[in-house]
């Protein structure tokens, strides 16, 4: 990484995950609820904005608008789970959008941003399967301990599915595998096209979402 800018890029990358484990830890231990979820979202969009802003990078420009569609976009996923399966359970009295919290969409623009980057990165290094079967393993991977930090946070839970010591649904890992390894082919020229194109791209993004959702569950739910 010997280029500057994609070294600042790593960078926030870096912060921003680290910032969202250390943020969801602290909440799990202390059991801090919705509140917490929420100013961790709006934090991490909120630094990504402010990269943007500092470094007038046109990539993230570009991961940013393609992020804001998916995670708006994903809202009918979510919707799946809690109103037509009834597996994922949101605590009572929080402000909602539709099945959703009203956080959950910038939480998903924080991830998409973070790995969107990490996919136009590796595709410019490496064949675009190699790069699908890197993203599915690492989507796949991080779940188990989010969503258990989630759990012990009262951010959410989930019931009536078949689950991974009894917090994280396997339908949800094999879903996150499967939207984060459909990123590569998307993300891997993002940066060469209009703005109309990363609004497509999202909203191609937010089908493959809702679709690894009812497939994940079908398989293994």
């Amino acid at each position: 990484m010997t280029d500057p800018l994609n070294r600042s890029r790593w960078i926030l990358a870096a912060l921003m995950s680290a910032l969202g484990f250390s943020v969801a830890w602290f909440a799990s231990r202390h059991h801090l609820g919705w509140q917490a979820a929420a100013t961790l979202s709006y934090a991490e969009v909120a630094l990504v904005c402010g990269y943007i802003v500092w470094k007038r990078d046109r990539l993230f420009g570009c991961l940013l608008v393609f992020a804001l569609v998916v995670g708006f976009g994903e809202l009918p996923s979510d919707a799946f789970s809690v109103f037509a399966k009834h597996t994922l359970v949101y605590a009572p009295g929080e402000p909602m959008i539709w099945a959703s919290p009203l956080y959950m969409p910038f939480t998903w623009v924080a991830v998409m941003v973070q790995m969107g980057f990490i996919s136009w990165w590796l595709s410019q290094r490496l064949k675009v399967g190699v790069v699908m079967v890197i993203l599915g393993l690492i989507g796949a991977g991080y779940v188990p301990i989010y969503e258990y930090l989630s759990h012990s946070a009262n951010f959410y839970y989930y019931q009536n599915c078949r689950m991974l010591m009894g917090i994280t649904p396997y339908y949800i890992i094999l879903a996150e595998g499967l939207l984060c390894a459909a990123l590569p082919p998307l993300v891997a020229r993002i940066e060469e096209r209009s703005w109309r194109w990363w609004v497509g791209l999202g909203l191609v993004e937010s089908v493959v979402v809702y679709l690894a959702s009812r497939l994940a569950f079908a398989l293994v739910g």
